[in-house]
Parts: structure tokens; C-alpha cells; sequence
């Protein structure tokens, strides 16, 4: 289940990455989720902070952020880091156009249904939003060290 909430996590920092960089601020969002696999389905929550390509996330334990360079998620409760550099895909998107479409109607609904190229459907409700002037890159990397109980897997 943590992997699933993992995949629900790292597409909901590419949707809101997407929208964040038409912006020249720094945004913030506490969203709801439901996101719907053949015969599963997991709901959540999840704080967002979001600025170009940068973004941190958590929900639950997990904790994942990216500099725009690097992607870190951090299972908190384990122990577990992985580490990757930054994806430009579309997490299941079939064009641009489809997920742009899509953000204009969670920007003036507060809500989206997104619904995937391999079936997948992903429906998002912003409860709260907020903007601040841009942060520094320091802001969007792991706060704390590794230490020696930690498992880390570097892929970069």
C-alpha cells in the first residue's frame, strides 16, 4: 500500500508543478485525494508547497521533495530514502493540452478528475491554498542527515 501511496504522491507534485510554473511566487495547498486502480481505491491527504519545478509533499509518513535536480522520498516510519534525479514525464497524461485543460478546472472548481492513459483516475480536492514570495532552492531538499539507520538508495 505505501508504494501506492508513493505513485498517488509523485503524481500529484507533477500536476501541481505543472500549474506552479506559470506562477512567479511560491504556492502552497492542503488537498484531499481519491485515486482509483481497477478494483482499488486509496484516499488521502497531503500539504504541497510548490515553486517552478520545486516541491515538497507529505502525507502520513511519507515525505517527498525535489530541488528540480533531485526527487527525495523519505519514508519517514521506515527509514527509507530513494533518491532519483527529476522526471519530466507526464505521469500518464496523453498530451500536454489534457493535463493544462484539467488544472484550469481544479483552478477555478478547487477540485480536478484526472483521469490517466493507463486507466487510473485521479480526483483531487483543494481544501486550502496560499502563495509567498519565492523560497530558497535549500527549502525544496531533505531537512535532516542520514544517518546510519537509515536505507538509502541513491539512483542519481
Amino acid at each position: 500500500m505505501r508504494i501506492l501511496s508513493i505513485f498517488v504522491l509523485g503524481f500529484l507534485l507533477q500536476v501541481s508543478a505543472a500549474f506552479a510554473q506559470e506562477k512567479d511566487t511560491c504556492m502552497e495547498f492542503n488537498i484531499g485525494y481519491t485515486i482509483t486502480m481497477s478494483q482499488n481505491r486509496i484516499v488521502g491527504t497531503a500539504n504541497l508547497m510548490i515553486q517552478d519545478m520545486m516541491f515538497t509533499v507529505s502525507s502520513n509518513d511519507v515525505y517527498v521533495c525535489s530541488d528540480g535536480e533531485s526527487v527525495w522520498t523519505l519514508d519517514m516510519l521506515a527509514k527509507e530514502a530513494y533518491i532519483e534525479p527529476a522526471r519530466e514525464d507526464l505521469y500518464g497524461f496523453e498530451t500536454l493540452e489534457v493535463l493544462h485543460a484539467e488544472l484550469e478546472k481544479m483552478k477555478t472548481s478547487g477540485a480536478g478528475r484526472f483521469e490517466l492513459s493507463d486507466g487510473n483516475i485521479v480526483e483531487v480536492k483543494v481544501h486550502s491554498f496560499s502563495e509567498s514570495q519565492k523560497k530558497s532552492v535549500t527549502s525544496f531538499r531533505p531537512q535532516i542527515e542520514f544517518g546510519p539507520e537509515w536505507v538509502v538508495t541513491d539512483l542519481r
